[in-house]
């Protein structure tokens, strides 16, 4: 998941993960959009928490698949 098993340094990085139990020392974990979404706002960057809450509708809405969804939501994470 990260270059050499370790997130990145001087960086912010949030993991989505489905497990519960997943832990990366110097990441912070999220388990939902939900979740994700409110990490986000402690941040700067709202314009990204927006595009990934126009995602989620997408999918929502079936205009976009699962795969597609968590594939662009990561881009978008990787921007911060």
């Amino acid at each position: 998941m990260f270059p050499n098993g370790l997130p990145l340094k001087d960086r912010t990085n949030i993991v989505l993960s489905k497990s519960k139990n997943f832990a990366v020392k110097g990441a912070t974990i999220v388990h939902s959009l939900e979740e994700l979404l409110e990490e986000l706002k402690k941040y700067p960057s709202e314009d990204i928490s927006i595009k990934i809450a126009k995602l989620k509708d997408m999918k929502e809405q079936g205009i976009i698949s699962e795969e597609e969804f968590y594939t662009k939501k990561a881009e978008l994470i990787e921007q911060l």
